[in-house]
């Protein structure tokens, strides 16, 4: 007779729980049975996949950055070789992190997104040649800090699911909320940005000087506007479209109830969508900003909102307090979330905060063309002003942005 596992209660980290189809001998039949062993070697292999693909994504964007400054690149990106390699590295990590959803939860996967942090100070130190200062080491320090917590004392709830389940996660009131929320602040964080945008444009266009504080402002809008609807919600359905292949191949239903039930699209398409949305803006980003801010930044954005969507979608925050540390694990984790945004403040460069950046010898040509926020939102006069052949810095549309940043 095949005995049950009980799966209900959280699980260590070296056990993933998964639905096994055990014989019952006594009824001559067929049973599903959430089994909490055996699954160690599996989560293992999800975080090993979901660390490399991290640090791949890392010297990805980096490469990006290299190659965008090159001769041409700005008008066809395509035509720089390191960009291409870049961006197939990027790519190539992209697609790890959501595979390595199917092995481990996202409540382990996402906070390994911090070994960015370390990759990207490294990156810069030893290929870009950019000296690191002490800020900016014990930025990246109080980062990694900062999601280690969330992720030792975070919700780190582990269940085996049913297609039920997923129904009745979005039929919660807390994640309704949770939604209409988030895309709604991530709306006004675009319109902020597109009008601050055209007032720095026209400013620097007349000859004038924005606020000291518009790159950084800048920057972190698009980080936090792109986090939210992007990165945030591609983790949740990542993960839940994994469940649900998972779910399919343990055999709780065949591959046409699956494919006829809502729930699989909604999942596939949102997937789809906010993947290719962030995977978008990570890859723009480093062509508009420097590296050493907007890198950490978009991650350290990625890992809160991922944590807290993942949260409130899995229901996981209920059992939060039964870790070891009880009631102040809500401490500790907000704690955490602190500690990220500090070091994120560390790592900007002093300049993104004086308005103050390496010049150029020449104007740089615009390139940013489609991306979201920038031209449909935003009537950016200064095109002709950079097509007209003006070497003046005063010319570019984001002041001293585009080149020259490591």
């Amino acid at each position: 007779m095949a005995t049950p596992v009980d799966g209900s209660s959280a699980a260590g980290l070296g056990v993933l729980p998964v639905y096994h189809v055990v014989y019952n001998s006594s009824s001559n039949s067929t049973v599903l049975v959430c089994d909490t062993s055996g699954g160690g070697g599996m989560v293992i292999l999800g975080i090993a996949i979901g660390l490399l693909s991290s640090i791949a994504i890392n010297v990805g964007q980096n490469l990006q950055s290299i190659g965008g400054k090159m001769v041409g690149a700005d008008k066809d990106p395509c035509s720089s070789k390191t960009w291409v390699i870049g961006l197939t590295i990027f790519a190539v990590g992209a697609l790890g992190n959501m595979l390595a959803m199917a092995f481990a939860s996202a409540t382990i996967l996402v906070p390994l997104e911090s070994s960015q942090f370390v990759t990207n100070i490294l990156f810069s130190k030893f290929v870009n040649k950019v000296a690191v200062t002490s800020r900016q080491m014990l930025g990246t320090t109080l980062a990694v800090v900062g999601t280690t917590l969330i992720c030792a004392f975070g919700p780190n709830d582990q269940r085996c699911f049913t297609i039920d389940d997923f129904r009745l996660f979005w039929q919660s009131p807390l994640w309704i909320g949770w939604v209409v929320g988030t895309f709604a602040l991530s709306a006004i964080g675009w319109i902020f940005y597109a009008r601050l945008l055209a007032t720095s444009t026209k400013q620097t266009s007349s000859g004038g000087t924005p606020p000291p504080w518009a790159e950084s402002s800048l920057a972190a809008l698009f980080a936090l506007s792109s986090a939210l609807v992007g990165g945030a919600q591609m983790i949740v359905h990542t993960k839940a479209l994994a469940e649900l292949l998972d779910m399919m191949f343990a055999g709780q239903f065949s591959v046409l109830a699956l494919l006829s039930d809502w729930i699989f699209w909604v999942e596939f398409l949102l997937t789809a969508t906010c993947g290719f949305f962030w995977l978008r803006q990570m890859g723009v980003s480093i062509m508009l900003y420097d590296p050493l801010f907007i890198i950490p930044l978009l991650q350290s954005s990625y890992i809160t909102f991922g944590c807290a969507a993942s949260g409130i979608f899995y229901q996981e925050f209920h059992t939060m307090s039964e870790g070891v540390a009880g009631e102040g694990t809500y401490v500790i984790f907000i704690g955490g979330v602190l500690m990220i945004v500090v070091g994120i403040l560390l790592l900007a460069p002093p300049s993104s905060f004086t308005g103050c950046a390496r010049s150029s010898s020449k104007a740089a040509k615009p390139i940013l063309k489609g991306i979201p926020g920038h031209v449909d939102m935003a009537d950016l006069d200064h095109r002709a002003t950079l097509d007209s052949g003006s070497g003046s810095e005063a010319s570019l549309s984001n002041p001293k942005m585009h080149t020259n940043r490591i």
